[in-house]
């Protein structure tokens, strides 16, 4: 018998601790003034002029596409630091959190032999990603992962919360009806090509129909989870941490 899920929570009934929704900023203007910096610099360069104001004139000839002005370029500097941190959030704090709580709440059914072929497969690319680091295991776990010790107990509970998250994800996919066939793959190649301009032999290459079958329950779990969560952040002054912007 194959490891099953009999509950596991809805996502949109968890409540998540304030911290996690909450991304503290000196100011707009303080995150927008690197990049008028940068763009400042790039014209002195080119036009081999001493000046520390930027205007509107020096941004136009420099001819950055659809950004013709200042309060342009500082928006793009704005919405381009809110969709990063928005994701750095997302990733590095909200999802371990999700999948910790998935793991502590879930009712599943596990089977010893699919649980220890995934562990392995977990281990394996763990590994390949600390050769990539020149890091060991432990080291990777505590440097880049950030686990308290002991560092290999707590790379065994995230794989758990993996396999666990795994099971959820392929358990919500069924429940919507979607398929892992061939006719899906060259559905989602078409999407992707067609609407968010991908290439599709790229495409083919990072993520083979082996991979897809084994991954895309998993993506699109993770997708949903991400434009829920996301949306709930705010940004909010360093000094003034109640207080959205």
């Amino acid at each position: 018998m194959r490891s099953s899920v009999e509950y596991y929570p809805d996502y949109e009934s968890i409540t998540l601790p304030d911290h996690y929704l909450k991304i503290e900023i000196p100011s707009w203007e303080a995150v927008a003034q690197p990049t008028l910096e940068t763009i400042l610099e790039q014209y002195k360069a080119i036009a081999r002029v001493s000046t520390d104001v930027l205007t509107d004139d020096m941004v136009a000839a420099l001819e950055i596409p659809n950004i013709n002005n200042v309060n342009q370029l500082t928006q793009y500097a704005i919405d381009y630091y809110q969709k990063n941190s928005r994701q750095r959030k997302f990733y590095n704090e909200i999802l371990p959190f999700l999948m910790a709580y998935f793991a502590e709440t879930t009712e599943v059914v596990m089977n010893s032999e699919e649980k220890e072929a995934y562990f392995d497969r977990y281990y394996e690319q763990l590994n390949q990603f600390a050769e990539e680091e020149n890091m060991d295991l432990e080291t990777y776990g505590a440097q880049i992962l950030q686990l308290a010790h002991p560092v290999m107990q707590g790379i065994e509970e995230r794989a758990e919360e993996d396999f666990i998250f795994h099971l959820i994800a392929r358990k919500r996919y069924a429940e919507q009806g979607l398929s892992l066939d061939e006719e899906a793959y060259e559905d989602f190649i078409h999407q992707n090509v067609l609407h968010q301009l991908a290439d599709e032999i790229e495409i083919r290459v990072r993520l083979p129909y082996t991979k897809f079958k084994e991954m895309m329950p998993e993506m699109l779990f993770t997708q949903n989870l991400y434009d829920y969560f996301t949306e709930k952040i705010r940004f909010v002054k360093s000094d003034q941490t109640d207080q959205e912007i």
